[in-house]
């Protein structure tokens, strides 16, 4: 019963289906769309990742002196301490950044669609 009630519904997605399959076969290098988005996500992430530690290493290093009797030892634990700028910094990035990513599938997605909608 319930079938029969949702039988339009049934054929428009079986419709939709067939006509993205011919699409997809006449426009075979559609399926490149999704590798080089992955492979330009890939290497946007890892360049800005790279430039985020650099923003992480523009901190001030401080080591705690550890005292072994005779002997002080100041190597052993470092710590980062950062202004309010370099927080304020590193935030932007960190949003720039997944703003970029962001940008990057929806090029991908408006490529797609546009070269579908011809």
């Amino acid at each position: 019963l319930i079938i029969l009630c949702r039988l339009k519904s049934i054929s428009v997605a079986v419709g939709s289906v067939e006509n993205s399959a011919d699409c997809v076969s006449q426009m075979v290098s559609m399926l490149l769309v999704p590798l080089c988005e992955c492979v330009a996500k890939i290497i946007i992430f890892l360049i800005l990742l790279r430039g985020l530690l650099y923003l992480l290493s523009i901190g001030k290093v401080s080591g705690t002196p550890i005292d072994f009797g005779d002997v002080n030892v100041t190597d052993l634990s470092k710590h980062f301490e950062f202004s309010s700028d370099h927080v304020a910094l590193m935030l932007f990035w960190v949003v720039g950044s997944f703003w970029l990513l962001s940008f990057v599938g929806c090029l991908a997605s408006y490529t797609l669609a546009y070269t579908t909608s011809e």
